[in-house]
């Protein structure tokens, strides 16, 4: 799955200290889980934190908390809406962000003022080209 750099001040001007790398993952039973691993040498992190294609942070914690490098995950996903008067009236929308569980945190909250219902059950991973195809909750 393709990453996104959404920032950090890069590498410490030192390899030796305590480097926690954090990052998402899907556990056996399929859900999104959360891993911190602890390094004391920053390459070594960064090397883990290269191969994971989920969202990951790497933060140095020697001398107090400073954020090296951080990453997200970039996913697409669909969902089916349902208006909230005529039950009958349906529509599917996309939204763009690292995993389902946020997608259901962001549609519900840009729904509150809308005449819409966000069916969580719904929620589904997509393609980037089908995500280009379907409305987003801003443009119903």
């Amino acid at each position: 799955m393709p990453t996104e750099n959404y920032g950090g001040q890069g590498a410490p001007p030192y390899n030796d200290g305590t480097f926690v790398l954090e990052y998402e993952y899907i556990n056996r039973n399929g859900r999104w889980a959360d891993k911190k691993i602890t390094f004391s040498e920053y390459d070594k992190a960064l090397a883990k934190y290269d191969s994971l294609d989920n969202s990951a942070s790497i933060w140095d914690t020697t001398h107090g908390p400073e954020l090296c490098v951080a990453k997200t995950r970039i996913a697409y996903y669909s969902a089916q809406l349902r208006g909230r008067k005529d039950k009958q009236n349906q529509c599917t929308v996309a939204i763009r962000t690292s995993a389902p569980h946020y997608a259901q945190a962001l549609l519900a909250g840009r729904l509150t003022k809308k005449p819409w219902v966000l069916l969580p059950e719904t929620i589904t991973e997509i393609e980037e080209a089908v995500f280009k195809t379907l409305p987003t909750v801003e443009s119903l």
